[in-house]
């Protein structure tokens, strides 16, 4: 069993959005018991970021996915969800999602994929992740980028963007994903190269804000946990990673990790 939860999960998504010296240094707060090493940090702009947070003692690596932040992530969102968005927007004129099957949408969206362009771009996506997931967890290094020898147990977690690259990782490789406000990837999953929506239902644990638009898009599937947002919250604010962390906090009157502790020391090394 992995000795964290949810709330940990959210804050390790969190962390994916600083800069590596002060995730770094917050993590280790956040987390004190565990010996948390950056062993990986994506430096290309032009892929999904993410963050290897290992711990020897535990000899576990959380691999943090960061969701959209920049405008090459706006283009990856495209790039991997633009023939599902085709259907739902279709689908507001004509009940096609409600009518045809699930294989019958499957189908659909991964032929579309395959006389399109995009699928080059998956490697940037999400296949440089799963390169290097798969490494970590069979202790190879086609990858060239493991600083850590050896097998090790890998969790994936991220948001948004993140959170739906986590879960198509973790389907495909049978590793457990722990997502916040991701888009689903149920009726994309044979684009993806997912051999089965059972691993989607095994491996996949995704947390939904109430009136956030983003997991709307495709269809959720595997473990989903809906959880409230305050009707003065914007669908953008419900959508913040920020909000689901503090609501799984309060939800959990058993947390006490000082992650909302005061922090009078912390002074940003390379944040604006």
């Amino acid at each position: 069993p992995l000795p964290f939860d949810v709330v940990d999960f959210a804050a390790f998504s969190l962390l994916t959005y600083m800069c590596r010296p002060d995730a770094l240094r917050v993590v280790r707060r956040w987390f004190p018991h565990a010996d948390w090493q950056i062993v990986h940090h994506t430096k290309d702009k032009s892929a999904t970021v993410y963050n290897d947070f290992y711990s020897p003692k535990l000899n576990l690596s959380v691999v943090s996915i960061r969701g959209t932040y920049s405008f090459w992530d706006v283009l990856s969102d495209i790039n991997l969800f633009y023939e599902v968005i085709s259907l739902q927007l279709t689908s507001t004129l004509l009940p096609i999602t409600g009518i045809l099957p699930d294989s019958v949408l499957m189908w659909i969206i991964k032929s579309a994929n395959a006389y399109s362009l995009n699928d080059k771009y998956a490697d940037s996506a999400y296949g440089h992740v799963l390169s290097y997931v798969r490494d970590a967890k069979h202790g190879t290094n086609f990858t060239k980028r493991q600083m850590v020898p050896g097998r090790r147990r890998v969790v994936l977690t991220g948001h948004s963007l993140g959170g739906a690259v986590a879960n198509i990782v973790g389907a495909k490789l049978r590793l457990r994903a722990v997502a916040f406000s991701p888009p689903g990837i149920y009726w994309s999953s044979h684009k993806f190269g997912i051999p089965s929506t059972d691993r989607i239902d095994a491996e996949v644990f995704s947390v939904v804000p109430e009136r956030d638009v983003v997991p709307s898009i495709d269809r959720q599937r595997g473990l989903v946990q809906y959880i409230t947002c305050p009707e003065e919250f914007s669908s953008i604010g419900c959508h913040d990673i920020i909000h689901s962390l503090c609501n799984l906090a309060n939800a959990c009157r058993d947390y006490s990790k000082d992650i909302f502790n005061p922090f009078p020391d912390f002074d940003s090394e390379c944040s604006s």
